[in-house]
Formats: C-alpha cells, sequence, structure tokens
C-alpha cells in the first residue's frame, strides 16, 4: 500500500507530462518551429496547400491542353497518387482551422475545445490549458474558450 502511494504522489507531481490531451497546431512553414518537447501533436502548415501547387506549376507546361494531358498523366502515376494524398493532408488541416475559427497564427487547439494562441511552445499551452481548466471547475462555456490566454 506504502508503495501505490508513492506512485501516485510522483504521478501527481510530473504534473503536464502525465495530463491527457490532443494537440493540433496551426501555423506557417514561415513562422518559427514549434516545440513539441517530444509529445504527440498534429502539426498543419496552412500554407502547405500552396506551396504544394507552386511545385505543381513548375513542371507543367504552360499550354492549357498539353498541362492537362500531363496532369491526368502524373495523377496515374504512383508519384502523383502520393501528392494528391499530400494535397488531401494540406488541405484537411485548412478545413479544420477553418471548422474551429482559428483567427490567428500559430494557434494550439487542445481537445477538439480551447485554443491557445500566440505560443510556439506546446507544453506551455498545455499549461496554460490546465491552469484555465482548474480555474473554471464549474463549467466551459464557448465565449471563454475563444479567449487568449
Amino acid at each position: 500500500m506504502r508503495a501505490l502511494r508513492w506512485v501516485i504522489a510522483a504521478v501527481l507531481m510530473q504534473g503536464a507530462s502525465c495530463f491527457a490531451a490532443e494537440f493540433e497546431v496551426f501555423t506557417l512553414t514561415t513562422l518559427p518551429g514549434i516545440e513539441t518537447h517530444n509529445m504527440q501533436v498534429n502539426i498543419h502548415y496552412l500554407d502547405e496547400p500552396d506551396l504544394l501547387k507552386s511545385q505543381l506549376d513548375h513542371f507543367l507546361p504552360s499550354d492549357q491542353q498539353a498541362a492537362a494531358s500531363e496532369i491526368q498523366s502524373f495523377i496515374a502515376s504512383e508519384r502523383g497518387a502520393r501528392f494528391v494524398g499530400s494535397l488531401k493532408s494540406a488541405f484537411s488541416g485548412v478545413f479544420n482551422a477553418w471548422a474551429h475559427d482559428i483567427e490567428r497564427l500559430p494557434a494550439i487547439l487542445i481537445n477538439d475545445t480551447v485554443v491557445v494562441y500566440g505560443t510556439y511552445d506546446v507544453r506551455h499551452a498545455s499549461e496554460l490549458y490546465q491552469e484555465f481548466v482548474r480555474a473554471n471547475r464549474d463549467g466551459i462555456n464557448d465565449e471563454q474558450t475563444k479567449t487568449d490566454f
């Protein structure tokens, strides 16, 4: 029994590291890197669709008819299938940002409910979220989830 108490105490003292949360980060490739601290994080670069499109534009001929033929051949190839998958993934991040009303970057979405703006550090966002949850144990309304920390 005494050993169990020590395990519980050790877990409670770890704080953020034992806090279960799902993190999604919304940013641009031109902004500073995200500090994940080896936490599981989904990072969405909202400029990725444009970057992928510019890659495509570089190898397509300027003639529309020739470009249409080239793109059909490309999409049918294994490389083209990977490109289409990358494009779908890139746009899913954009759609997800839109669905969660992301207003500024960087933004860290926690548990699909709360957005932390202005930090590149996921651990810091997690700590802010934990403070927020402790301070609002009686309930969290939609207006609170949209505010800056």
